[in-house]
């Protein structure tokens, strides 16, 4: 993300196309952009569930939620925006918010 603090951010979210079920939801300046980054980054919380997609000759349908958000807001937005699609069932890759998609903590050898 930019280290611009002057421009709006937007929460933006990438949904299944065959389910319409929301799989993450970011923040971004540009989600267009965003967008891109997503679908050429190979080892995210979302590269996974993209390459399934695209092995289907699908791709993540994205939906800006919310528009012209201060910088100083961003982080608390995001966030709220991650819970409401939580409470909803939806299943969101954004590990660190969704207990159901944490991983669990490495095991110490004996």
């Amino acid at each position: 993300m930019s280290g611009d603090t002057s421009s709006p951010r937007e929460v933006y979210v990438l949904r299944d196309p065959r389910s319409c079920f929301a799989h993450y939801v970011g923040i971004a300046i540009d989600s267009k952009i965003r967008l891109h980054h997503h679908l050429m980054r190979r080892n995210a919380p979302t590269s996974a569930w993209i390459r399934e997609l695209k092995a289907l000759g699908l791709t993540p349908r994205m939906e800006v939620v919310d528009t012209s958000i201060p910088w100083a807001e961003r982080h608390g937005r995001e966030r709220q925006w991650i819970e409401a699609f939580i409470e909803a069932d939806h299943p969101l890759v954004n590990s660190y918010l969704n207990p159901r998609y944490r991983k669990p903590p490495p095991q110490r050898a004996a």
